[in-house]
């Protein structure tokens, strides 16, 4: 199967944040109330962590249900905070969903590790302070051993992940690929 392959003006994006900004202020407060609906939804799991796998398997749901939001508002239908949850009722999508759940928490899994290997000895150093340590000692000491290029590779390869995820929701959801 080709890959469709669309090229856009950079002017585009201009008009595409206007438009997003434009069904926003239709419905701000349904809008914020579905995105701290999902903030602590994503925060549960540092209350009770025994809820993280459930929030983690939760997040593609709630987020189609948001890009859902949007395109019934581009449609011309009201939007009430309820419409974040339908896809958790829509047939012939929920796999598709718990599966990209599952992806994302595996691509979160070697991000951690990724993490780990760059910052470690960072990290170390922090696990080794004590109560005598002097703060801004502490603090030139874990400096010390984060480099640029460590940043800059976590930022990075955090920064495709995210993109990949954002750009596939839609397609699993949507599409049902």
């Amino acid at each position: 199967m080709p890959t469709e392959f669309k090229t856009f003006t950079a002017g585009f994006g201009l008009q595409w944040l206007k438009a997003g900004w434009i069904i926003f202020k239709s419905q701000p407060v349904t809008f914020v109330m579905m995105y701290l609906l999902m903030v602590v939804v994503s925060l549960v799991p540092f209350v009770f962590p025994p809820l993280q796998l459930v929030a983690v398997l939760a997040s593609p749901f709630l987020t189609a249900g948001f890009y859902l939001a949007v395109v019934k508002k581009q449609q011309g239908q009201n939007i009430t905070l309820a419409d974040i949850l339908a896809p958790f009722s829509t047939k012939g999508r929920r796999l598709n969903l718990f599966r990209f759940g599952l992806y994302q928490m595996g691509v979160a899994l070697l991000l951690s590790a990724l993490l780990s290997v760059l910052f470690g000895p960072a990290l170390e150093m922090l696990q080794s302070v004590d109560e005598q340590s002097e703060q801004a000692d502490v603090f030139a000491q874990v400096l010390a051993q984060i480099t640029f290029a460590d940043v800059a590779i976590f930022v990075v390869v955090q920064s495709v992940a995210m993109m990949a995820f954002a750009y596939a929701l839609p397609l699993v959801f949507f599409r049902g690929k």
